[in-house]
C-alpha cells in the first residue's frame, strides 16, 4: 500500500511545477526594456525656469526695456533665450497691442509660452502659424523641429532640424541642431540589454518535504504521504531584451520588442520519475503598432511565445498585449494593459498538461522624485481558462516597488507583490474544496552603472518567493540569489 501510494505520487508530481513561462518575469523585462527606450522620448533638454524680476536679467546685469516697437522685439528674444517666461508674457502685452508689431514673433513666443508651461499640442500649433507667417526666419524653424521632437514626431522633427542646417548660423548653434538630431537617431536605433550570470536557488523544485499519514489503522499508521524535499542547486541564467521603433507620419510608429529568457540548472530533481529537469528557456517576440507624443505613449502588440524545458519544446502561445501610459506632469504618470494570450502544448505534452487562455488587465501610477528616486504601484487582474473547471482560476495581483538611483552611480531596484488567486472548482488535491492560493513574490537588484567595461556592469539579484495555499502540493518557500554581468546598448 505504501509503495502503491508513493509511486502514484511520483506519476504527479511533475504537474506540481507550473510547466509555463513566469509571466511575472516577461512583464520585467518588457517594462524595463520600455523605460530605456522611454529616456531617449522625453524631452529632459528643454526644461525652464521662471524669473520673477520686473527688468530684464542679462550676463548678470538688469536692464530696463523701453515700450517701443524695437526694445520691446529685442526684450523678447532676449527673455525667451534666457527662459525668463514671466518676462516674456510681460513683454508680449505690450508688445502685441503695437501697430507695427511682427505677428511671427508673438506666435512664436506665444508657442513657446504654452511649452513651457507643458501644452506641447497648442505650442506645436502657434509655432506653425509663426512658420506659415516667416517661412524663411531660422529660429522659427529651430523651435518647430524641436516641439516636433518633443512631441514624438521623430520623421518631422529630423526633416525640420535638417533644414534648418541649410540655413545660416553660429558654429554653435550648428552643434546644438546636430545633438538633436543625434537623440533622433537613437529612437530608431535598437535599445535593450543582454545579462548572464551566475546563481543559486535553494527550492528549483518548489518541494514542502512535508510527510503525513495517509492510512491509520487502531491508532497506527500504516502509509505515509511524504511530498517532495527541496532540491537546491547553483544554475546559469541569462536574459535578453530589446525594442525598435520605426518612425512613420506624425506620433505613429512601428514596434518590434524580441525577449528571451532562461536558466540552466547544475542539478536535476531525482525525487521525481521520470527524472524531471528544470532547466528552461523562454522566447517572445512582439511587433506592432505605438502611439506617442508628449504625454502619451500607447502600444498594441501582438506576439509569439516558445516555452523549452528540461531538454525539450513544451508549448507555442500567441497573444496581443496593449499598453497605455500618461505623464501628468513632471512627476506623476498613470498606466494601464489588456492583455489575452492562447497556450497550446505540443502533443507530446498533452498527457500531462491542457491548453488553455489567459487574459489580464491592470492599471497602475508612479511618482518620480526629484533626486533619482521613483515609486509605482498598481493591481492586476487575471483569468485561467482551462477546459476544466478544477483549474480554472482568477488571481489578484498587488504591486509595489521604486528605485534609487545614488550619486556614484549605484542603483537600487525593488519590488513586491502579493498575488491570490481562487479556483473554480475543488479537486483531490484539496479534498474537494475549491483551492486557493497565496503567493508572495520580493526581487531587488542592486547595480553599480559606473562600475563598467564597455558599457558591461555587475548586477547583484535576490528573489525570494512565498507560496501558502489549502493545498499541501503549492505551499513552498523559494529563494534565489545571482551575480550578473549586465550590457546595455
Amino acid at each position: 500500500m505504501k509503495n502503491r501510494a508513493c509511486c502514484l505520487f511520483a506519476l504527479l508530481l511533475p504537474l506540481s511545477i507550473p510547466a509555463f513561462a513566469d509571466d511575472d518575469d516577461t512583464r520585467m523585462l518588457r517594462d524595463g526594456v520600455q523605460r530605456q527606450i522611454r529616456q531617449y522620448q522625453e524631452a529632459e533638454a528643454f526644461s525652464d525656469s521662471l524669473s520673477d524680476e520686473s527688468r530684464i536679467d542679462i550676463g548678470g546685469e538688469t536692464y530696463h526695456v523701453p515700450h517701443t516697437e524695437h526694445d520691446l522685439a529685442l526684450g523678447i528674444y532676449y527673455a525667451v533665450n534666457d527662459r525668463q517666461w514671466n518676462k516674456v508674457r510681460e513683454f508680449l502685452t505690450h508688445y502685441r497691442i503695437l501697430s507695427g508689431h511682427k505677428p511671427h514673433l508673438v506666435l512664436m513666443a506665444e508657442g513657446l509660452l504654452a511649452r513651457s508651461q507643458g501644452d506641447v499640442s497648442g505650442a506645436l500649433e502657434k509655432m506653425k502659424a509663426a512658420q506659415q507667417a516667416a517661412p524663411s526666419d531660422v529660429r522659427i524653424g529651430l523651435e518647430l523641429a524641436r516641439l516636433y521632437g518633443e512631441d514624438n514626431q521623430t520623421r518631422e522633427a529630423k526633416a525640420g532640424f535638417e533644414k534648418v542646417l541649410q540655413g545660416g548660423m553660429p558654429s554653435e548653434t550648428k552643434e546644438t541642431v546636430q545633438n538633436y538630431l543625434d537623440i533622433l537617431d537613437k529612437r530608431s536605433r535598437w535599445h535593450g540589454d543582454i545579462s548572464v550570470g551566475r546563481g543559486y536557488s535553494d527550492n528549483i523544485n518548489q518541494g514542502n518535504g512535508k510527510r503525513e499519514c495517509v492510512g491509520e489503522f487502531m491508532g497506527e499508521c500504516f502509509s505515509y504521504r511524504s511530498l517532495p524535499k527541496p532540491v537546491g542547486s547553483a544554475f546559469w541564467q541569462y536574459s535578453a531584451a530589446a525594442s525598435k521603433s520605426v518612425p512613420l507620419k506624425g506620433h505613429h510608429n512601428l514596434i518590434l520588442r524580441p525577449i528571451a529568457y532562461g536558466s540552466r540548472f547544475d542539478r536535476a530533481d531525482t525525487q521525481s520519475e521520470p527524472i524531471e529537469k528544470y532547466s528552461e528557456n523562454t522566447a517572445l517576440l512582439s511587433a506592432g503598432y505605438q502611439y506617442a507624443d508628449a504625454n502619451d505613449d500607447l502600444t498594441l502588440t501582438p506576439y509569439f511565445e516558445h516555452y523549452f524545458r528540461g531538454g525539450r519544446s513544451r508549448y507555442r502561445a500567441w497573444g496581443a498585449d496593449i499598453n497605455w501610459e500618461r505623464n501628468l506632469g513632471r512627476k506623476w504618470s498613470v498606466n494601464a494593459r489588456l492583455e489575452g494570450k492562447r497556450v497550446k502544448y505540443l502533443e507530446s505534452e498533452r498527457g500531462y498538461y491542457s491548453d488553455y487562455s489567459l487574459y489580464t488587465s491592470g492599471a497602475g501610477l508612479g511618482y518620480t522624485f526629484s533626486d533619482g528616486l521613483g515609486l509605482f504601484g498598481g493591481i492586476d487582474l487575471t483569468r485561467r481558462k482551462y477546459p476544466d473547471a478544477f483549474a480554472r482560476s482568477r488571481e489578484y495581483t498587488a504591486r509595489i516597488g521604486g528605485y534609487k538611483i545614488f550619486g556614484n552611480g549605484i542603483y537600487l531596484n525593488a519590488a513586491a507583490l502579493h498575488r491570490l488567486s481562487r479556483y473554480d472548482e475543488g479537486s483531490y488535491h484539496t479534498d474537494g474544496e475549491r483551492r486557493r492560493d497565496r503567493q508572495t513574490i520580493f526581487t531587488a537588484a542592486l547595480g553599480a552603472s559606473k562600475w563598467q567595461f564597455k558599457n558591461i556592469s555587475p548586477e547583484l539579484r535576490f528573489k525570494r518567493t512565498v507560496s501558502r495555499s489549502n493545498s499541501d502540493f503549492y505551499v513552498y518557500r523559494q529563494n534565489e540569489i545571482a551575480l550578473n554581468l549586465r550590457y546595455r546598448f
